[in-house]
């Protein structure tokens, strides 16, 4: 598939801590997740089946709209780019439904509180995809330099660690400090509203940053197949490949 050269540059150090402020928001959900299991077993009374079998329907859902967001950011055409869009609405979609997750209404019983989790499990997993695989695919796109890809990588690497550092601190430091704090059902709508804000400050800063340079990346020649129709091929052939099988 062709490409068509409408600007390309080095990215600068603003640039590249930009983007790696997006591996922080993810970083920060990745550490939050940590904590989902235990407070809906340890603090809200629920059997380990159930909460097990609710987040098990969200990773499902990861797999499944991950190819959906690939192929959809793949063939965008806009004003913001390929990736953008799907950033920009990405990120304060999860940063809600990462609050929400942390915040089930009382008098559910186990089996209203388990549709709950089960439900933001399947919006937190989706949104974070939305978000997550354009941007990935964005790093990728920021140069054509080995080294300078590999530059990319690493300051999404290391927000990434800080991120996730910052979280935990934040966590143990502030909402559950003291004997038991994990198990105090009522310290966990704060830290969801924290985490919350973290994610919406790191994907939101960095999609909006990354706007005006994503869209002056080289842009692949449009694909005329609707989403739905190309999919199941495109699945296909990434199956072929043994590294993505594997």
């Amino acid at each position: 598939m062709g490409l068509v050269e409408t600007e390309t540059s080095k990215p600068r150090s603003g640039t590249k801590a930009l983007y790696g402020l997006g591996a922080a928001g993810e970083s920060v959900f990745g550490t939050a997740v940590g904590f989902i299991f235990f407070y809906y077993t340890a603090a809200l009374g629920l059997p380990g089946s159930l909460v097990g079998t609710a987040l098990f329907f969200g990773l499902c859902a990861a797999a499944i709209v991950d190819p959906f967001f690939g192929s959809w950011s793949d063939n965008i055409r806009s004003k913001l780019g390929r990736r953008g869009p799907l950033m920009l609405i990405g990120g304060p979609l999860l940063a809600i439904s990462m609050a929400l997750l942390f915040m089930p209404p009382a008098g559910l019983g186990d089996v209203g509180t388990a549709v709950w989790l089960g439900a933001w499990s399947v919006a937190v997993r989706t949104f974070v995809s939305m978000f997550h695989v354009p941007y990935v695919a964005l790093g990728a796109e920021m140069s054509r330099d080995y080294h300078e890809r590999s530059s990319v990588v690493a300051w999404r690497t290391v927000f990434g660690i800080i991120a996730g550092v910052i979280t935990t601190a934040i966590a143990y430091t502030v909402y559950f400090s003291g004997e038991g704090g994990l198990q105090q059902a009522d310290r966990y709508p704060g830290f969801g509203w924290t985490v919350a804000a973290m994610i919406l400050v790191g994907c939101g800063v960095s999609a909006l940053g990354l706007i005006r340079f994503a869209s002056r990346l080289p842009a692949p020649e449009p694909v005329s197949r609707p989403l739905l129709a190309r999919l199941p091929g495109e699945l296909i052939e990434s199956c072929r490949n043994p590294a993505f099988r594997l």
